[in-house]
């Protein structure tokens, strides 16, 4: 009987250990990934740069895989960002910076979106760059953010008339309509067909109707 009871909890005790082996994988995995550090760049030609650097170790961790390999035998060396990418083994060429960041509240309360493009800047321009948290601090997400007008962010803080989502494979694709005029009932149809006509999503947003993709993997 005892036998027996041993065997179950170690059995519990291996699936648990796998369980956590496999989620630790799959979250390591996940190369789009990323969390925003708040930083302030100064390039060689004197311009200044202050937003949020998208950052994930395991990128710097791909370009110092043979020199990790040779730390087994030693000490565990882990460079930090940001002095991580000046580190030629760590082979990190460019980085995104968010400057335009804004939160919003609907349809995924203190979601991200920016009103533009992020900077890809080039570690070879870069004189220094030093961390300056902000509010944004550790958000994460994958892929790019949803780009958005400014009026648009500001109709994504209040309630819209009629909302949907649906699981696109590699992330979420969120519609919101602020037209009370238009169905809420068609919008929930046009989510379950997975809105795809590139001519329907324009009159859509002419009306104020519009989907915010986010990126999970």
């Amino acid at each position: 009987m005892h036998c027996l009871r041993d065997t179950i909890l170690t059995s519990l005790l291996l699936v648990f250990l796998v369980a956590a082996w496999l989620t630790s994988n799959c979250h390591a995995d996940c190369m789009a990934c990323w969390e925003l550090k708040g930083v302030i760049v100064q390039l060689k030609n004197g311009a200044a740069i202050e937003g949020y650097a998208t950052w994930n170790d395991s990128w710097a961790a791909l370009g110092l895989g043979s020199y990790g390999e040779k730390q087994k035998q030693g000490p565990e060396i882990k460079i930090e960002f940001p002095k991580v990418i000046f580190d030629p083994r760590a082979k990190i060429h460019k980085i995104s910076v968010y400057t335009h960041l804004r939160s919003i509240q609907y349809p995924v309360a203190d979601a991200l979106v920016t009103l533009r493009d992020p900077v890809r800047v080039e570690v070879k321009d870069i004189k220094d760059l030093k961390l300056n948290p902000g509010p944004y601090d550790g958000y994460k997400g994958a892929g790019s953010l949803p780009l958005v007008s400014e009026r648009i962010a500001d109709l994504l803080q209040t309630k819209p008339s009629a909302s949907c989502d649906y699981d696109e494979g590699a992330g979420d694709m969120y519609w919101v309509s602020y037209d009370p005029s238009f169905p809420a009932e068609e919008l929930q149809r046009l989510c379950e067909e997975h809105i795809s006509d590139e001519e329907l999503e324009k009159k859509l947003k002419a009306r104020d109707i519009f989907g915010l993709y986010y990126a999970y993997d």
